[in-house]
């Protein structure tokens, strides 16, 4: 094994590592008897092991391809059963003869009493648990497994088994203690192995989900940013409502279009009618679009000043986090920055796939929600029962299928519907949404829905 001070979890891929794993687990699990295997995740298994005056569990971890080894605290005996996944139930109570690795190979195995064998096998991506049995019938061992732990690993039911087995595994040039001292050692520096990868492995998903969201975020501010100067540069309705006024004598309903003086610029311009209005009516439309933009451009400016407070906070997270050298250090900042972000808004935040969902936290929440969300934006709620507001963010393209469908199961498990098996969810355009004059907070006019069922159970 190296001895350099800072290892990675490829200095524990190598035949030597499992071969005095092998003669510390022959040396002391002879002659136990397995417990129970047990998994909490698709990645790691625990075997606990036991005699008389005598209990040990250990953990094979599979990390990043690599699997390590370690002697876990865990009591299997004392954790519910039905935690978990059971694994290898028909090892349990068998009898430990021996544990032996292969030469120059990256495997070793539990040979019991029973006639079955563990393998434990450190094979990169293909790292893997695997259960051998013994063919009465022909008087040998199976070439392939009966069982296999990580079942994703699909072309293991296919593994030969290599039977190069060491012939001994007799302790002579180095004594328990020694030994001992050895694994002790394995374990430090593989646990720290492991902790290294974790932490740069949380940091760097961490760094790039930072960047992403600042990404987005940055499109989004562009793009708000291009709509208020549309907005400004485009010709005043409110101007072209007076228009229709001044002209009103001339306009009569039946035309979809005049020619007209436009008295601000001293020139002739069409003016787009709706035939079945009088002069006056069409004037109203103008205006009514006027105080529409009026609003849209308030919350722009709302939005694109909330935008640049979140780009602001989101990059001294980003310096913050560059920074940060250790995964104690890294956890308190991410708690630290979910609840202040919580806390200050009106909803619960989330990003799916690159669309924003915005989840209301209550009925005045809900009421902030629908003020601050645009025209075009997705709203959910779920049909004919108290719960939250959601809106999925436009953000250029048409909202994908997954993206409703997941922004329904929020709105139907944020709701009083949520215990039960089929949920009815309405969406529509938020602009087709509007507040009851008059009505409690949170209460809601939909027109145009639409309804997506929701299965929770």
């Amino acid at each position: 094994m190296s001895t350099k001070s800072t290892l990675s979890l490829k200095d524990f891929s190598n035949h030597q590592y499992y071969s005095e794993w092998a003669l510390h687990l022959h040396a002391t699990l002879q002659d136990s008897y397995i417990e129970r295997a047990q998994s909490f995740d698709k990645d790691t298994l625990y075997i606990q092991f036991a005699k008389k005056n005598f209990r040990q569990c250990i953990e094979f971890k599979v990390c990043d391809g690599y699997l390590l080894i370690f002697k876990s605290i865990k009591d299997l005996a004392s954790t519910n059963p039905k935690k978990g996944q059971l694994q290898f139930k028909e090892l349990e109570n068998s009898k430990v003869q021996g544990v032996y690795s292969i030469y120059q190979d990256r495997q070793l195995f539990f040979e019991f009493s029973s006639r079955k064998r563990l393998w434990i096998k450190g094979f990169g991506k293909f790292s893997n648990v695997l259960l051998q049995e013994f063919n009465i019938d022909k008087n040998t061992w199976h070439p392939n497994p009966s069982g296999i732990f990580r079942l994703g690993n699909k072309s293991d039911w296919d593994f030969i088994f290599n039977e190069e087995i060491i012939t001994s595994n007799v302790v002579t040039e180095i004594d328990e203690q020694s030994l001992n001292e050895r694994i002790k050692h394995l374990e430090e520096s593989s646990l720290n192995a492991f902790r290294d990868f974790l932490f740069q492995y949380q940091k760097n998903t961490r760094i790039k989900r930072l960047e992403q969201r600042l990404q987005q975020l940055h499109k989004l501010l562009k793009e708000s940013n291009i709509r208020i100067e549309n907005l400004k540069l485009k010709r005043s309705n409110k101007e072209i409502g007076d228009l229709i006024l001044a002209h009103a004598h001339s306009l009569k309903p039946g035309i979809s279009k005049a020619l007209v003086t436009d008295y601000y610029t001293q020139q002739r311009i069409w003016i787009k009618l709706n035939p079945d209005l009088n002069a006056a009516d069409n004037a109203k439309k103008y205006y009514g679009k006027a105080k529409n933009e009026i609003i849209e451009s308030q919350k722009l400016e709302e939005n694109i000043n909330h935008t640049v407070e979140n780009i602001k906070s989101l990059e001294a997270e980003l310096y913050q986090i560059r920074k940060i050298n250790t995964l104690k250090e890294l956890k308190p900042l991410k708690n630290e920055t979910s609840n202040k972000k919580n806390d200050t808004l009106p909803y619960k935040e989330i990003d799916i796939n690159g669309f924003t969902l915005w989840i209301g936290k209550n009925a005045k929440s809900n009421d902030e929600v629908l003020r601050l969300s645009s025209k075009n934006d997705l709203w959910l709620h779920a049909k004919d029962f108290t719960g939250s507001h959601v809106i999925v963010r436009k953000r250029g393209v048409d909202y994908p299928k997954d993206i409703i469908e997941e922004a329904a199961r929020l709105a139907a498990i944020n709701s009083k519907a949520k215990s039960q098996s089929v949920i009815p969810v309405i969406f529509t355009q938020r602009k087709f949404v509007s507040k009851i004059k008059g009505g409690l907070p949170g209460q809601v006019s939909v027109q145009k829905e639409s309804i997506i069922d929701v299965y929770l159970k």
